[in-house]
């Protein structure tokens, strides 16, 4: 099988209406907008399904040890060629029975596999009328190597190459004259796109990361680049860029993003009182995505935001002062807010 089948758009897929669609709302005033709100709008809906990477090859696994131990199985139980002299009746019957055994291992093994991969998934709270036929639709899916774009969409789940193909679909209906990447390391494709001189990857969550640096993050020896040719819908061999021969050395504006994170919030720093603050620590490797670019920076904006959002809702407008540090390599978000009073005044009405 072509990996290619993985990750790669069909025509059908590019031109598909849900896809336009998505495309067409989130398209941005600037190049850094519309990459930011591609990758924010895949890193807050889709959900990785982790148990679906491994299934593919652990079903093919599994299916080859059915057909195996059914043709043994036939041999001992159908045509008996086993000489009697040899081997005596109870022999046969016990040999029988550990084949029907390990049958039975294989099949639970199978059954084990597919219901770890539905408690694990929100199919049971989808829209879909029939839960059954969803039910075995979502075990079908599961065992294909590639999802099909618009379910990747309806029902918010994939792997990398999911991930993958729905970006260069949506690259492609809101790019049409840049060239659209798919890079590749051990078990990993991600998709990115040349804006000017420089190629950007967007790899399932924020922020976004510049080709040399995701090289560097990832095995470069072992990675492989191809290029988008849309015109016959079929990837092409690229020459690999030249990548750093060592691991870019990282250097983090930390007080631009503490700007920059207050900017986003619409939040201007406060000199009052502040009592206690919240350090809220991002994604270890996140740091070694940032680069001096208008585009990435941006991008480093939206993800500080969200994250804020997320550990401090409903407390993002009291906050009086933002600090990004780096520690150990790691970057890490200090919200500085005043403190509630532990028993507040009693509400009296008349």
């Amino acid at each position: 099988m072509d990996k290619d089948i993985g990750y790669h758009p069909t025509l059908k897929e590019l031109k598909d209406k849900e896809v336009m669609r998505l495309a067409k709302k989130l398209k941005g005033n600037s190049d850094k907008e519309t990459l930011t709100n591609i990758l924010e709008w895949q890193d807050k809906n889709i959900y990785f399904w982790t148990e679906r990477w491994p299934l593919a090859p652990w079903s093919l696994i599994i299916s080859f040890g059915f057909l195996f131990i059914f043709c043994v199985w036939a041999v001992f139980t159908i045509f008996h060629p086993i000489n009697p002299a040899i081997y005596s009746t109870a022999d046969i019957y016990l040999i029988r029975n550990l084949v029907i055994l390990t049958f039975g291992m294989f099949l639970s093994a199978f059954i084990g596999i597919v219901m770890l991969l539905i408690w694990n998934t929100h199919i049971f709270n989808l829209e879909d009328k029939n839960k059954v036929v969803t039910l075995f639709r979502f075990v079908w899916y599961s065992l294909q190597p590639s999802l099909p774009v618009e379910k990747v969409i309806k029902y918010k789940l994939g792997v990398c190459r999911d991930y993958a193909k729905l970006t260069a679909c949506l690259l492609l209906n809101l790019y049409v004259k840049n060239e659209i990447y798919f890079a590749f390391s051990p078990g990993h494709v991600a998709a990115g796109i040349r804006i000017k001189s420089k190629i950007y990857m967007l790899d399932q969550h924020l922020p976004i990361w510049s080709l040399e640096h995701w090289g560097s993050s990832y095995n470069k020896k072992k990675t492989e680049y191809k290029l988008m040719n849309f015109k016959d819908g079929k990837p092409h061999p690229l020459k690999q860029p030249q990548l750093a021969s060592h691991k870019i050395k990282i250097s983090v504006n930390t007080a631009e993003l503490s700007k920059d994170a207050m900017k986003v919030l619409n939040l201007k720093q406060s000199n009052g009182r502040i009592s206690y603050k919240e350090r809220i620590p991002l994604m270890k490797k996140t740091s070694e995505r940032y680069e001096d670019d208008d585009i990435i920076k941006y991008s480093f904006s939206r993800a500080l935001r969200n994250k804020i959002y997320n550990e401090l809702p409903g407390k993002v407008n009291a906050i009086k002062r933002i600090n990004v540090r780096l520690e150990k390599g790691a970057i890490v978000l200090y919200a500085y807010l005043p403190r509630t009073p532990k028993h507040p005044r009693p509400l009296y009405f008349k």
